[in-house]
Order: structure tokens, then sequence, then C-alpha cells
């Protein structure tokens, strides 16, 4: 069942992602509301979440706004970890508080809504 979902994005084939926020997991449905798969647990690890509050999906990737743990991380359309954004930085202001919200432009740029820092921050 699904807990708190906050968010949803729907891909060129039509394949439904559901930001599952209270189960911490992005639920995956197809166009008929058939369960295909579900990315994500609670924690901190990679491919973990605490409140995902996002999700954004192009031809190569899935990117999923992982607001508590301070980052955006980035998947393969095979639903597997491949990097994160804006956590651990030795930039400081490159790195988020609490992401809320999230695009990617045409130009693969990542702008993101840094609510603890009241900002948009972009990434290239």
């Amino acid at each position: 069942y699904l807990n708190n979902p906050i968010s949803i994005f729907i891909d060129k084939k039509d394949y439904i992602y559901i930001c599952d926020t209270g189960n911490n997991r992005i639920l995956i449905i197809d166009d008929k509301y058939n369960f295909v798969d579900s990315i994500g647990k609670y924690g901190k690890d990679y491919g973990e979440f605490n409140f995902p509050s996002d999700i954004f999906v192009t031809d190569s990737n899935i990117y999923i706004c992982d607001q508590k743990n301070n980052r955006i991380q980035v998947f393969n359309k095979n639903y597997k970890y491949e990097f994160e954004i804006g956590n651990k930085s030795k930039k400081e202001y490159e790195n988020l508080n609490e992401p809320i919200s999230f695009l990617v432009d045409f130009e693969n740029n990542i702008l993101v809504c840094d609510s603890k820092n009241n900002c948009v921050k972009i990434y290239d």
C-alpha cells in the first residue's frame, strides 16, 4: 500500500513513477496499473531514501529527490544506482539542505529547490 505519496511522473513508455514517501521508495507501475518494480528502502546508503519527495525521468536516467538525506540520487533505466549530487561535496555551496523539488532541463541541467538554503541551485 502507498503511504503518503507526494509526487508522480509518467515517462514516454507510460510507466508511472510514484514517490511513495512514507515507505521511502519509488513505486513503478505500467499503463495498466500493474506493478513493475520498486526502487529503494529507508536508509542513508546508495539506493536508500529518507523522504523521497520528487522524481524526474529522462530517456536514460531516473532522478530522485532524497530530501532528508540532502541529495538527488540518479539511477539508470535498469533501476541501478549510478551517482548522487548535492551531498558530501568539498565545495560547501554545492551541498543541498533538504531539497524539496527539482527538474531536469533539455540540456540535462538539474535545477533544485533547496528549501533550507532558501535558493535554487543548478547542476550541469
